[in-house]
């Protein structure tokens, strides 16, 4: 069981180190420096070949190599600078000088133009920006708790996380994606986090947020607009809720009753980034839990193509009719011709949750 000592310990080595490092680089970066001329390199006694055109250049022993006189270069032409102005322009100078001398501002003005134009790198800057208070709370304590007694320390980290795995949750279920996949596999992996987080996290079993039928039927209407027109009822309030879609119950035109498994539209491209981003945190503050995210990650990816699992669903209750437990388990039988690639239609099948 994690009391979320070590975790801190670890992460506040990784922030002071980053802190550091950013400082010592963009301190360097602020400082002029002045060049001193390049030494003298004497040559061996030697008379250089002469090729045909060139001056002469002769190095005696002990002397540098000298040529004839030429003319100075002429000086470059001004470079056009932010919005128009001249390299040597006060304002620019100064605000480049300011950058600079300040590492926080270069990343805020780097992050502001990020968001501005690519809509991954606000997805990204969204979690980081909620995780990082909640990282530098751990890292503040564990430099408060150094020499204090190891049960109040515990202590201290237990209420922390009282205090901190509400806010990871409304993180979470508002960027939903792959970090509520993570989240759900996290809260059913015994001792992988606190018991706060493993408790807080375990909503995302059943309460994922839901979207409104409109926006479902929409991506119907584009994937399978057959399907509706073989409807005659649709439950408009989810039966359940996912990282990447929602399940809703239907009825068809001669009365079966189905679910309808939709997709939404952006889970596959916000997976790769969703789940590269809860590793690189792993890797900050819990990085025995990197494999696991990363096999998370591998295997989750298979949960996209529905037709596969379509044709999935077909084979193992074909094998299953033939096999001697083919009376007591049942497959739903997908709808291969009301489905595609990302609406999934089977006929329902009432039952209980295993976990029930």
């Amino acid at each position: 069981r994690r009391d979320g000592v070590g975790m801190a310990s670890s992460l506040t080595c990784a922030l002071v180190a980053a802190v550091v490092t950013t400082c010592n680089a963009h301190s360097s970066a602020a400082r002029p420096t002045a060049r001193r001329p390049a030494a003298p390199r004497p040559h061996l006694a030697r008379l250089h070949r002469l090729r045909p055109g060139t001056a002469p250049t002769v190095a005696l022993h002990g002397a540098l190599e000298t040529s004839p006189a030429s003319p100075p270069p002429s000086p470059p032409p001004p470079r056009q600078s932010w919005g128009g102005r001249q390299d040597g322009d006060d304002d620019d100078d100064d605000f480049r000088k300011l950058l600079a001398s300040h590492p926080l501002l270069l990343a805020f003005v780097t992050l502001s133009f990020s968001i501005g134009i690519v809509p991954w790198a606000r997805r990204g800057a969204r979690f980081w920006i909620g995780v990082w208070p909640i990282l530098s709370s751990y890292a503040a304590l564990a430099l408060q708790t150094r020499c204090i007694p190891e049960a109040r320390k515990i202590a201290a980290f237990a209420e922390l996380h009282q205090t901190q795995a509400p806010r990871a949750l409304e993180l979470v279920q508002s960027l939903a994606g792959g970090y509520i996949k993570m989240g759900q596999v996290l809260s059913n992996r015994a001792g992988a986090l606190p018991d706060a987080y493993v408790g807080a996290f375990s909503k995302l079993q059943d309460s994922v947020p839901q979207r409104p039928w409109s926006q479902m039927e929409a991506i119907v209407r584009r994937e399978t607009p057959q399907l509706l027109s073989q409807v005659s009822h649709v439950q408009h309030e989810a039966v359940g809720a996912a990282s990447t879609g929602q399940v809703h119950f239907a009825t068809l035109l001669d009365g079966r009753e189905v679910v309808i498994k939709i997709q939404y539209p952006e889970a596959r491209g916000r997976f790769k980034s969703d789940f590269g981003n809860v590793a690189r945190l792993m890797r900050l503050a819990i990085p025995s839990l990197v494999p696991m995210v990363m096999e998370v990650r591998r295997r989750f990816n298979s949960e996209f193509d529905y037709e596969r699992e379509a044709q999935d669903m077909a084979a193992i209750a074909a094998s299953l009719s033939d096999s001697s437990v083919g009376g007591r388990v049942r497959v739903p039988l997908p709808l291969s011709h009301l489905s595609s690639s990302r609406v999934l239609v089977m006929e329902y099948l009432p039952g209980e949750k295993l976990t029930s």
